[in-house]
């Protein structure tokens, strides 16, 4: 099969490679003496491979080559049609492929089941990839989210009343959420955080339901899906226990949604009467179809507007400008908004360390990148400024901390890379590792919040373009332009030692604003109690 020449002078052992690979690919999908899965599997990791060439390429090269691949997998089997639509969303970023899926799961002619897995894998993808969710994306996720919501409600009988405010039990509270993990899992840390606020300061009694909606299985071909992680334990616990408190709990069967579990949640919600449904994390069709019964109020684990049919959309922030748009085209009325602000909770240090047991230089600023996805956050856009940043700034040294699938590739890129990062895995300890580094450095991302507020809370500031939950955690304070302007900072915090002082100062204050969930918490239940959706 051949590529033509887009590029002559440069990369042209990739793009032979890259050739060759598709070629391998297309005679796997044309294979007839294997089945489906057979073809999924050694296509896999072909496709890996070409994901890697394509987002090394330049766009014009990219949009050719892309172009060229998709005739060349084109196939009549839909779910490999499918699995390769979502390859290239994930390779190009073209919202053209994420369109196709979409309108897979918008079908009312594809079972339900399917629609609720691939809901979740257009999710993930425009969480990773923020370029994809602009407001016509979320408007449109949104319509999904409503779409698959008014599918399952027409399995469940239509028998549960709405219970009025006065009969409702002001002193308990059922919280719902997608995911129940570890106190090393953000979302399951936020649950965790939450209830023990709720129950030790503020005296109320909790339920906690895990409705583990998020996909454990692959139930249709998606290339580098959401396969959430379930934790069989919890299945048979009716309590949980976190620190020195204990509260009942359920967790749904990993088949969810499953309507069965549902109409026995409701029945649960009934029977208590709590004062209203806490559903954190957003997206949870169990905690909305609550909404019938008593109020449900929702707060995302992302700095964005609740997706959620439920009364009331807690916001981490006031609301801005340009959230009129989606509010007027969803109809979602300002009185169900309530202005709050996300916090966290800080692990304590346990441990010391020393730049040398990270392999770290001494006397370089160390700029400390952390996350669980940096494989996939590092784009070849932020890794060239970053690149660019380094070669003009031989005194800084950036640390990644976490998960980063294909580092070594990645610092073979560019020689400032090789000369001037490293990766030191996941630190268990972060803020003895964050003890060792001057400053924090955000990946254009949605995520990456509580590695903000950690990184505050020892005193560094915290290097964000002005999009994502760091951004807002951080504040205008710390929003960047471009990398010229952490090379002024760093000019100046290497020279002015009451500035490195008054940083670290401000750095902290802000990161205790961030830990008060017992205000916060106060505040959103106050708002709850007197909205009118509460009545």
């Amino acid at each position: 099969m051949s590529l033509g020449t887009p590029v002559v002078n440069e990369g042209r052992n990739s793009l032979l490679n890259y050739a060759q690979l598709l070629d391998q690919a297309v005679a796997t999908l044309n294979d007839d003496t294997i089945g489906l899965e057979q073809k999924i599997i050694r296509c896999n990791d072909k496709y890996k491979k070409l994901h890697d060439i394509l987002i090394s390429l330049d766009t014009a090269t990219m949009s050719e080559i892309a172009e060229i691949t998709e005739d060349a997998l084109t196939t009549s089997d839909p779910l490999l049609w499918l699995f390769n639509q979502s390859f290239l969303l994930d390779a190009t970023k073209d919202k053209s492929y994420l369109d196709r899926m979409y309108l897979v799961a918008e079908s009312l002619d594809v079972p339900f089941h399917l629609r609720h897995f691939l809901y979740w894998q257009i999710a993930r993808k425009q969480f990773i990839h923020p370029y994809l969710c602009g407001v016509d994306e979320d408007y449109r996720f949104r319509r999904l989210h409503s779409s698959i919501l008014e599918h399952l409600e027409k399995m469940i009988p239509d028998t549960f009343d709405w219970i009025p405010a006065e009969k409702r039990n002001k002193d308990i509270v059922v919280l719902i959420t997608n995911q129940l993990l570890g106190p090393g899992h953000g979302p399951t840390q936020t649950v965790l955080d939450r209830i023990s606020v709720l129950q030790k300061k503020l005296n109320k009694k909790v339920f906690l339901i895990n409705s583990a909606e998020m996909p454990t299985k692959m139930l249709m071909p998606v290339y580098n899906p959401l396969i959430a992680s379930y934790i069989d334990k919890h299945k048979g616990a009716s309590e949980f226990h976190h620190e020195d408190i204990a509260f009942p709990c359920y967790q749904c069967d990993s088949t969810m949604p499953n309507v069965a579990e549902i109409i026995r949640i409701l029945e649960f919600v009934a029977d208590n009467r709590p004062s209203f449904v806490f559903s954190i994390g957003g997206n949870n069709f169990t905690a909305d179809i609550c909404r019938k019964i008593v109020p449900v109020a929702t707060q995302a684990c992302v700095n964005s507007i609740p997706v959620t049919e439920g009364q009331l959309l807690v916001l981490w922030r006031s609301l801005h400008e340009s959230d009129q748009t989606i509010l007027e085209k969803c109809q979602i009325h300002r009185d169900r908004i309530i202005e709050s602000c996300f916090t966290y909770s800080i692990p304590s240090q346990k441990t010391g360390l020393s730049r040398r047991d990270l392999g770290l230089p001494e006397g370089d600023y160390v700029l400390a990148v952390v996350g669980v996805r940096l494989g996939e956050e590092m784009t070849p856009e932020f890794t060239g400024q970053l690149s660019a940043f380094l070669d003009a700034n031989p005194h800084v040294f950036v640390a990644f901390a976490g998960r980063f699938e294909g580092y070594e590739q990645f610092r073979l890129a560019h020689d400032s890379l090789q000369r001037q990062t490293a990766f030191v895995g996941f630190q268990k300890d972060i803020l003895a590792f964050y003890s060792l580094c001057d400053g924090f450095l955000n990946p254009i991302r949605t995520g990456g919040g509580a590695s903000a507020v950690e990184a505050l809370h020892q005193g560094l500031p915290v290097f964000t373009f002005p999009i994502g939950d760091v951004a807002q955690n951080a504040g205008t304070r710390y929003h960047i332009r471009d990398f010229a302007q952490i090379e002024e900072f760093i000019k100046r915090w290497t020279h002015d030692p009451e500035f490195r002082k008054e940083e670290g100062r401000i750095a902290r204050e802000r990161a205790a604003f961030l830990t008060d969930t017992s205000s916060a918490l106060s505040d959103m239940i106050r708002c709850v109690e007197s909205s009118p959706h509460y009545l």
